[in-house]
C-alpha cells in the first residue's frame, strides 16, 4: 500500500500521478484545513483502489474534549452551539455568525409542533 500526503489540489494534480500506477492500493492523508465534500468518491476517480482517507490539519491535531454533563443545565442553546462550532472549525464564531445563530435559535424556539 502506498501512502500519499498533501492538499487535495496537489494529490489530484496530473503532474502528481501521471507517471505512477494509479491502480495501487493507497492511503491518502489530506492536509487541507477544510474537509473535501465527497472526498473519497472524488479521489477514487483517480485512485480507484483508495483504501483510506484521513485528514491532518489543525482541527484533527487538536485533541479537544466535549464538556461533561455536569454543566448541562448551566448553558444556553447558543453557548452549546458556539462550543460545537469551535470544536468543528477550530476557531470561535465571528460576530456575524453569532448574530445569525442567535436569531435562528430564537426562531426555532417560537416553532410549535
Amino acid at each position: 500500500m502506498r501512502k500519499l500526503k498533501g492538499t487535495y489540489m496537489a494529490i489530484t494534480s496530473l503532474s502528481n500521478y501521471q507517471d505512477t500506477n494509479t491502480e495501487d492500493y493507497v492511503q491518502i492523508t489530506l492536509t487541507d484545513e477544510e474537509d473535501i465534500v465527497d472526498g473519497m468518491q472524488k479521489l477514487r476517480t483517480i485512485y480507484p483502489n483508495l483504501m483510506r482517507l484521513e485528514y491532518d490539519n489543525c482541527r484533527t491535531r487538536k485533541n479537544q474534549k466535549v464538556t461533561g454533563t455536569e454543566t448541562v443545565e448551566k448553558k444556553s442553546e447558543l453557548e452549546y452551539f458556539e462550543e460545537f462550532f469551535e470544536l468543528q472549525n477550530n476557531q470561535p464564531m465571528n460576530e456575524e455568525q453569532r448574530k445569525f445563530s442567535e436569531e435562528l435559535i430564537r426562531k426555532l424556539g417560537e416553532v410549535r409542533f
